[in-house]
């Protein structure tokens, strides 16, 4: 034996990737078959509109919904809506999903005390 210690391979050293958008997915439910919802937006121009949609899953800080609609809805978005027979609340569109032309998938959140 000589003694000596063995050398230490060196290896780069990689970057962390970012992280990807986590989900926030807390209990989920189902709604009573035939669960709608009834959305209230504001338009540019001033305009509103309301929507109907089915409501997909529940939880007790929002819900996803089916709309047939053509008018443009994004992240961040706010909007008064009717979730079955749960009173009318603020809430705020958290993710817009195109499922095919006239019909989107929307997760929203309610902004309640």
């Amino acid at each position: 034996m000589s003694g000596k210690a063995p050398k230490a391979t060196k290896k780069p050293i990689k970057a962390a990737a970012p992280a990807p958008r986590q989900r926030a997915r807390g209990l989920r439910f189902a709604p009573d078959p035939g669960t709608l919802a009834e959305i209230g937006i504001r338009l540019m121009g001033g305009r509103n509109a309301t929507h109907f949609g089915l409501v997909l899953n529940e939880s007790t800080t929002g819900c996803a919904i089916v709309l047939a609609t053509k008018d443009k809805f994004h992240e961040g978005m706010w909007c008064l809506c009717r979730v079955g027979r749960l009173p009318e609340c603020e809430a705020e569109v958290r993710w817009v999903k195109a499922l095919e032309p006239g019909l989107i998938k929307i997760g929203i959140k309610y902004l309640i005390d």
